[in-house]
């Protein structure tokens, strides 16, 4: 049995008991169980329920999404990276708000955040360009700007996610992407305004 596929029958497995259950209160035992594998191909894989519901996440990225900041959905219709991900998250919301909301060890609220990080690192640095912006300052932006999106993510998350996503984003995602873009304008350096001469 390939590697991928008996991670896919853990996850589906998962996911069917925690439209049930709280992802807390599953025990290793009945997953197990309603995987049909062993204990051990469990911890040949994963090292614990929380680290399956990572890659059920990065599953479902790679597989539904991609990274990219526009995106073709399965309508034809072009949404931006962010929006197409909490859309997705709202689809399957029983498993999304369960996972948000455990209280032992959770990780993917860490996960989810390292993730758009990586995601605002690359965009910061396309906005970017040819000008330069100091390492440091690079860091502290797509930090700053990575909480901000997570932030009011995970709230509306945890919080049963009481409204379609397209409520939150509106006129937030226009604010984040002009406010980068504003920063960045001010506080770049072009190459040739650095140095206009060429010399060292």
């Amino acid at each position: 049995m390939k590697s991928e596929h008996t991670k896919i029958i853990l996850a589906q497995a998962l996911m069917r008991l925690m439209q049930e259950k709280n992802l807390d209160s599953i025990t290793m035992e009945q997953l197990i169980s309603a995987s049909k594998l062993s204990r051990r191909t469990f911890y040949n894989h994963f090292k614990d329920k929380q680290d399956l519901v990572c890659w059920i996440f990065d599953w479902d990225v790679n597989n539904n999404l991609g990274v990219a900041d526009i995106i073709i959905d399965k309508a034809g219709q072009k949404k931006y990276f962010i929006d197409a991900l909490r859309n997705h998250m709202y689809r399957n919301r029983s498993f999304y708000v369960n996972a948000i909301r455990s209280t032992v060890g959770n990780e993917l609220r860490k996960h989810i955040f390292a993730f758009i990080y990586g995601y605002r690192h690359q965009q910061i640095l396309k906005i970017l360009g040819d000008r330069e912006l100091d390492p440091e300052g690079i860091k502290f932006l797509t930090s700053y700007f990575t909480h901000a999106i997570v932030g009011n993510t995970i709230d509306w998350v945890e919080n049963g996610m009481p409204c379609p996503p397209n409520s939150l984003d509106g006129g937030y995602r226009d604010v984040t992407n002009r406010c980068m873009r504003f920063i960045l304008d001010e506080y770049a350096v072009n190459n040739d305004t650095a140095n206009p001469s060429g010399a060292e």
